[in-house]
C-alpha cells in the first residue's frame, strides 16, 4: 500500500493544480478506491491477487486523499502550514484506531477466540470469522462513502478573489 500511496502522492499533487483544486481529485480517487474495495468484497480472489488489489486501491485514495487534504488546508491556513499538515495526518492515526476496531467488530462480533491446529500448532481465528470478511469490506466501503459524500460538499481550496490596484 505505501509503496503505490508513494506513487499516487505527488500525482495526486499534480492532478489538484491541473484539475483546478481538491474535490475532484477526491472524487477521482476515492470512487476508483471504493470500486476496488467492493470488487474485493464482491468476488473470490487468491490472497495473492487479493493483497495486490486491495493495496492498490488503499493506495490510491492515501495518495490522492492526503495531497489534495493537505493543499486544501494549506490553502486557508498559509501561515499555519505544520499545524494543518498535523491536524491531517493524526486524522489517519485515529481513523486507523476507530476503523480498525469497527473492522474487528464486523468480522468478529462474538469476538471469538484464536484457535490452534492441531497439525502445525499455528493460531488461526474460526472459519466464520473469514467467512465475514466481504460483509466487513462491504460495510467498510458504504461507511467510506458516506464520509466521502460529506467531505466533498464540505472540502474547499481557498482562492483570493479580492483585486488589489
Amino acid at each position: 500500500m505505501v509503496m503505490f500511496a508513494t506513487f499516487f502522492f505527488p500525482l495526486g499533487n499534480y492532478l489538484v493544480d491541473r484539475l483546478g483544486g481538491s474535490r475532484p481529485v477526491i472524487a477521482i480517487g476515492g470512487f476508483l478506491a471504493l470500486s476496488i474495495v467492493f470488487v474485493c468484497a464482491s468476488f473470490k480472489f487468491s490472497t495473492t491477487v487479493f493483497t495486490w488489489l486491495f493495496s492498490f486501491g488503499m493506495g490510491v485514495i492515501k495518495g490522492f486523499l492526503q495531497s489534495s487534504l493537505l493543499r486544501a488546508g494549506w490553502s486557508h491556513l498559509p501561515e499555519r502550514k505544520g499545524l494543518v499538515t498535523g491536524c491531517i495526518i493524526s486524522g489517519y492515526g485515529f481513523g486507523g484506531f476507530i476503523f480498525g476496531n469497527y473492522a474487528q467488530y464486523l468480522a468478529n462480533p462474538d469476538n471469538l477466540e484464536y484457535e490452534q491446529d492441531p497439525v502445525n500448532g499455528q493460531m488461526y481465528l474460526p472459519a466464520e470469522v473469514g467467512k465475514r470478511t466481504p460483509y466487513m469490506l462491504s460495510k467498510l466501503a458504504w461507511t467510506w462513502f458516506i464520509q466521502l459524500m460529506i467531505g466533498l460538499i464540505m472540502i474547499t481550496n481557498y482562492s483570493d478573489q479580492r483585486n488589489y490596484q
